[in-house]
């Protein structure tokens, strides 16, 4: 391999990199946005809440027993 050919496998590595950094920290922006709001509607709405994890619960166990 050529000196030139290595670096620009190097510069396509640091743009992929770049970009997956970005991607990574839009991911997170997102993630804490959603872990607001869903502490938010815990606080407001707790019977709700609970109630649609027992059902949830209850759902998923259904679909374990018959996989």
């Amino acid at each position: 391999m050529r000196k030139s050919e290595v670096a620009n496998i190097a510069d396509r590595i640091q743009e992929t990199t770049d970009v997956l950094a970005d991607q990574v920290k839009g991911a997170r922006t997102a993630v804490r946005g959603w872990s607001k709001s869903a502490r938010a509607l815990v606080q407001e709405r707790p019977g709700t809440v609970l109630i649609g994890a027992v059902a949830l619960g209850f759902v998923l166990a259904k679909v374990a027993r018959h996989a």
